[in-house]
């Protein structure tokens, strides 16, 4: 018997108030093939990333699972009515395939506007992995430009995220990801510079983030 990949979860819009079901993916389902050296994941079956966003089908709105019912208690009536309009416009600009044969194209619609919700709810961390989901869509599309310019912006939320909250939860993992992308953008010696604090401040530490760096270094170094 092939084995269940997903399953619905009854969800309510806090923006629009709208009952659906959104596609959650069995745990057992998610597998990972291999992760390049800058941890970049691929899997061998579903993708998860694909659908770790939840969104509204009747408004668009869009955020984690982990958000989706509180990320707007916070946000003020200005930036509530700038999202809606965005939702609206994009809404009218692109139509999504929120079912489980769902597209690389339907992926990236989603991620943005899982932006959208992001930027206004003015979450730095999170806004961060969704520029950096997006540099990997450009990539596979081999649009390097747009590529770079989606990890630019995504170093800067990394960057806004580091200097909130520099021993968070997070930090091991923003600090290697601004190492990474810096590299990636062509800043080796920045990128660098982080590598070294990572290694520095987390010794000892069984982060997986602390094995990739030492790994990464090799790796660069070895090939200069």
């Amino acid at each position: 018997m092939a084995k269940k990949k997903f399953w619905y979860k009854k969800m309510k819009c806090p923006l629009c108030e709208a009952e659906f079901e959104s596609i959650r993916v069995f745990s057992n389902a998610i597998s990972v093939a291999k992760r390049d050296i800058f941890l970049r994941p691929t899997y061998q079956d579903v993708n998860p990333d694909w659908f770790s966003l939840i969104t509204c089908p009747e408004c668009y709105f869009t955020a984690y699972e982990s958000d989706f019912d509180k990320i707007l208690d916070n946000m003020s009536y200005d930036k509530l009515e700038v999202l809606r309009k965005s939702l609206l416009r994009a809404k009218q600009n692109f139509h999504v395939n929120f079912e489980p044969d769902r597209t690389l194209e339907d992926a990236h619609h989603i991620e943005i506007l899982g932006l959208l919700t992001y930027l206004q709810a003015d979450l730095p961390f999170k806004t961060a992995q969704l520029f950096l989901k997006m540099g990997w869509y450009y990539v596979d599309k081999n649009d390097l430009e747009n590529a770079a310019i989606s990890y630019s912006k995504s170093l800067k939320q990394f960057e806004r995220a580091y200097s909130e909250d520099k021993k968070g939860q997070y930090s091991d993992g923003i600090m290697f990801y601004m190492s990474t992308l810096n590299i990636q953008l062509n800043q080796v010696k920045e990128g660098f510079k982080w590598l070294e604090r990572l290694l520095k401040e987390y010794r000892g530490s069984n982060s997986h983030y602390v094995k990739a760096a030492k790994e990464l270094w090799e790796e660069v170094r070895g090939s200069e």
